[in-house]
């Protein structure tokens, strides 16, 4: 979850004011310009670590148990 600057230490806060406090609107649009940015330029190779969590989740779950 984002924190946004413009609300930590806002004295004109209310509950509910973010649907119309144009600091937080304008920050909240720029936080999703950069989220997108960022899922747009994310590698998607995975890692050879990502693999091996993999394959230790696939062993994992289909672990058999006796009693």
């Amino acid at each position: 979850m984002a924190v946004f600057k413009s609300c930590y230490q806002c004295k004109e806060r209310y509950l509910g004011c973010h649907s119309v406090c144009p600091k937080y609107l304008k920050e909240k649009a720029d936080w999703e310009m950069t989220k997108q940015i960022i899922t747009k330029n994310k590698d998607p190779v995975l890692a050879s670590y990502d693999f091996d969590k993999i394959t230790y989740n696939s062993r994992k779950r289909h672990k058999q148990r006796f009693r």
